[in-house]
């Protein structure tokens, strides 16, 4: 029995040369397009030389386009070597691509001279033959366009495969120009910001270098005046108390600010340190500091007890930690400290965990590590002691994790960077 709607025999091969023909070209284009090795503007140039290609057409444009100046500006153009160069600015009125814009689709013309556009001032400049090209939109917003031209006719007229693959291209275009218009925002935002913490750090530098003698003068009056005192005076004595513990404090946040600038400012030498041995002696300073205390401090150091790093900042990490978990203990049980070293992968881990009030990470773990921020308001402390270990920590290429919920006390890990003495020994 005869099907009379089976394909003829002799037009079978052609048929499967064709597809063949057009996965090879939507393959070609799938390779270079996922090639996520590849830079941005590379990766145009091989998108428009393989479309070229494909196509049968000897040059690829594409365009930013100003509709209300009617210029027409090449963003990128191959061969980059040809009649055409990058960043050369037409007028839109004198380009294929006006035509285009007018119809509002895909438009494809072969041989153009038999067409309505030879009649045109862009046929007239540049006697192109085969023209195909498309809108591009950024962002939903109109951008620009791509084509494709030769000055020679093409040996077939365009069908709808080539104007549906010219599309895609043109859609694919658009989305690489959103990333990489949002990737240049980021390197702006982050040059900007990075000039910004610059500027905040000789802010801070110049303000504390600036008041510490005026501090100390005050201080040094304060101590002279009450020594001249010669009859007592309750007001007069609680007046002088006052003043004390608010020069104390000012000074106390003088010396936080200059340790802060100096962590920017200065480089550091980097040391061999024994770690019970600089914890024990920050934990005597707090004995002494807060006297006899209920806590319990517990280490294990079995794993590591040495680290190469600035002993100056180690100590001051040290120190900030304990300091936040005496301040932030419970008041309703004995504090308890846990500090355990490890190594993990190419880091030394500080793991310093207590049972004390504990934060919700959900709500302020962005402002844990920023400058006045205290972790509790009526905690007495100026606020920059994690910011501190925070800014050492990011200067010498460590990192910081956070475990903490309310009431359930508080867990950070300091991840220092294993020193090249390190791995050698």
């Amino acid at each position: 029995m005869k099907n009379s709607g089976q394909t003829p025999k002799s037009a079978r091969p052609e048929m499967r040369s064709d597809l063949h023909k057009e996965e090879d070209r939507f393959r070609s284009l799938f390779r270079v397009t996922t090639a996520a090795s590849t830079d941005f503007k590379s990766q145009l140039q091989e998108v428009l030389r393989i479309s070229a290609e494909q196509l049968g057409i000897h040059m690829g444009v594409v365009s930013q386009v100003n509709a209300d100046k009617g210029t027409y500006k090449i963003y990128s153009v191959f061969p980059p070597d040809g009649p055409m160069s990058a960043g050369a600015v037409l007028p839109l009125e004198h380009t294929y691509c006006q035509v285009m814009l007018e119809a509002g689709k895909v438009t494809a013309v072969c041989p153009v001279s038999a067409s309505p556009i030879a009649q045109r001032s862009c046929y007239q400049l540049l006697p192109f033959e085969t023209y195909i090209g498309t809108s591009l939109y950024v962002n939903d917003e109109f951008f620009g366009t791509i084509c494709l031209v030769s000055a020679e006719a093409r040996p077939a007229p365009f069908d709808e495969v080539d104007e549906v693959y010219i599309e895609l291209v043109g859609k694919w275009i658009g989305k690489m120009l959103e990333i990489e218009f949002q990737k240049e925002q980021l390197i702006q935002q982050n040059t900007r910001l990075t000039q910004l913490n610059q500027q905040l750090d000789q802010f801070i530098y110049s303000v504390s270098h600036d008041l510490k003698q005026p501090v100390i003068n005050i201080n040094n009056m304060i101590g002279l005046i009450s020594s001249h005192i010669t009859t007592e005076n309750a007001i007069v004595d609680k007046a002088m108390g006052y003043l004390r513990l608010a020069t104390d404090k000012l000074k106390n946040t003088v010396d936080e600010l200059l340790e802060i600038s100096r962590i920017s400012h200065t480089e550091a030498v980097f040391e061999r340190i024994v770690i019970s041995e600089v914890l024990q002696q920050n934990i005597q300073y707090f004995r002494d500091s807060y006297g006899e205390q209920n806590w319990t401090i517990k280490t294990d150091f079995a794993d590591c007890d040495e680290l190469h790093f600035p002993p100056v900042y180690f100590n001051s990490i040290v120190n900030n930690l304990l300091s936040n978990a005496i301040k932030y203990r419970s008041p309703d049980r004995e504090l308890q400290v846990r500090l355990k070293t490890y190594r993990r992968g190419a880091f030394i881990v500080f793991d310093c965990q207590d049972n004390g009030l504990g934060v919700d990470l959900a709500k302020s773990g962005d402002k844990i590590f920023a400058l006045f921020k205290r972790l509790h308001d009526h905690v007495e402390g100026s606020g920059v002691g994690l910011h501190i270990v925070k800014k050492i920590i990011d200067k010498y290429q460590g990192d910081i994790q956070l475990e903490s919920a309310p009431d359930q006390g508080f867990n950070i890990k300091i991840f220092f960077p294993i020193h090249q003495k390190q791995l050698n020994e």
